[in-house]
């Protein structure tokens, strides 16, 4: 009965194996396009040349830039995994905190303040976040979250990260694309996404099926 079961696990772990893949993508980042300066607290502020995302107001201020990567609309998102190597670009610094969301619409009756500075630990808890799927005709487009900061407040070391490899495990499924609807437009999709080397061959694949 043991030998029995060994066998079901393998065989179960290996045909759920066999429905998995993994795409591999860089995201790249360059140094040049953030500048760094001093507010009156002697904080060090990081100013995104390109539009970027604020974290929480309990957090450093460290840009979070939306990143779109293509991958095959029969290719549900299961999980990821970002590997990189981090340099040191300023010592025995404090990164200024995250500000509060202020509404455009009306002015605040006194300065917003601070109800507590952020924890001494590790910044951003994740280098890439993954949010979100759109679908893009036979294409599924998936939405992340990326720092090219680390943050140590302990020690007040501030890093920078060239490239992030990002390990993607995407499932297989069978469904019929037939009634996918959305854009198809295979340059558009380019100027979105961190890989655009792919969309003509994802694209092909549907269109080899007709």
């Amino acid at each position: 009965m043991r030998y029995f079961n060994i066998l079901l696990f393998l065989f179960v772990s290996l045909t759920m194996s066999a429905a998995l893949k993994t795409e591999k993508v860089s995201i790249s980042f360059s140094e040049e396009d953030f500048q760094l300066s001093y507010d009156e607290k002697g904080c060090l502020v990081i100013a995104p040349v390109k539009p970027a995302t604020l974290p929480t107001s309990n957090e450093p201020c460290l840009p979070l830039f939306s990143t779109d990567i293509a991958v095959s609309g029969n290719s549900p998102y299961i999980s990821s995994y970002p590997k990189f190597t981090k340099r040191l670009i300023r010592s025995n610094v404090r990164v200024a905190q995250s500000p509060f969301p202020v509404p455009t619409n009306s002015v605040p009756d006194a300065p917003v303040t601070y109800s507590a500075p952020y924890a001494l630990t590790v910044y951003p808890a994740s280098n890439c976040n993954y949010v979100a799927s759109s679908e893009c005709g036979d294409i599924t487009v998936l939405h992340f979250l990326s720092c090219p900061f680390v943050y140590d407040a302990q020690e007040k070391n501030l890093y920078f990260i060239d490239s992030i490899e990002l390990d993607i495990t995407l499932g297989n499924s069978q469904s019929n694309n037939s009634m996918r609807r959305g854009c198809m437009d295979g340059a558009m999709i380019k100027s979105l996404v961190e890989n655009p080397d792919v969309v003509d061959s994802l694209l092909s694949i549907r269109a080899g099926g007709l």
